[in-house]
């Protein structure tokens, strides 16, 4: 992730500040978002909000109608003589998963050759100073504009980082382009099980050779 910032100027300043844009995101209202953001508006009491949030399964991808099915006293509430409940959940069953705000993808970057605007709408973002496209990433590619994903890896970084100090405490320089990938004591780690916070595993010299190439464009953009 060392040095991702310089990479990014290093495609603006090669390809012009018009023709290349982060990709926008949209962030969608849960079924526990939708009820708290609607009991605030209905002044539904803070108490009652966080009871009927609280009943929503914790489980990514849950939906009002599966909790109703799943939680009694949720599907109760639904049918309850407290018409503010019940108006608060019909109005969150209708919001869930409209778009709630948006943001930036993690490492997607769309570089156009000519100006992005010619296809694609645009717009910024207080979270960059590059233009940001108003399409998704679901969309972005369908319409012909070229998607390339900058990966922050920490991975790159840590071998970096290691490199840097086995040179300063031992004093020995380590080639990284030239390190063996039949170590038999690297083979004796992975049988083991230790790759705790291992990224990837480069498993083939052709791999092994895009990994180079990825590293060096990393630290010497």
């Amino acid at each position: 992730e060392d040095g991702r910032d310089l990479v990014l100027k290093w495609v603006v300043n090669k390809y012009g500040k018009n023709r290349v844009a982060h990709i926008i995101t949209f962030g969608t209202m849960a079924a526990k978002m939708a009820i708290r953001d609607v009991a605030r508006v209905q002044k539904l009491p803070l108490f009652d909000a966080d009871r009927l949030a609280k009943l929503v399964p914790e489980r990514p991808g849950i939906t009002l109608k599966q909790a109703y099915s799943e939680v009694p006293d949720l599907k109760n509430a639904q049918n309850s003589d407290n018409e503010l409940v019940v108006s608060t959940l019909e109005y969150a069953g209708t919001l869930e998963g409209s778009v709630r705000h948006t943001g930036l993808h993690a490492c997607g970057i769309i570089i156009g050759k000519d100006d992005l605007i010619e296809h694609v709408p645009i717009c910024i973002s207080k979270d960059s100073d590059l233009f940001v496209t108003q399409y998704d990433g679901k969309h972005i590619e369908d319409v012909g504009m070229l998607k390339m994903d900058f990966l922050g890896l920490k991975t790159l970084s840590i071998i970096k980082d290691a490199i840097d100090n086995v040179k300063d405490s031992r004093g020995i320089d380590l080639d990284f382009d030239t390190i063996s990938i039949e170590d038999p004591e690297t083979y004796e780690l992975y049988s083991r099980g230790d790759t705790t916070g291992l990224f990837q595993y480069v498993y083939s010299i052709q791999q092994k050779a895009k990994w180079q190439k990825a590293f060096a464009l990393r630290f010497n953009p």
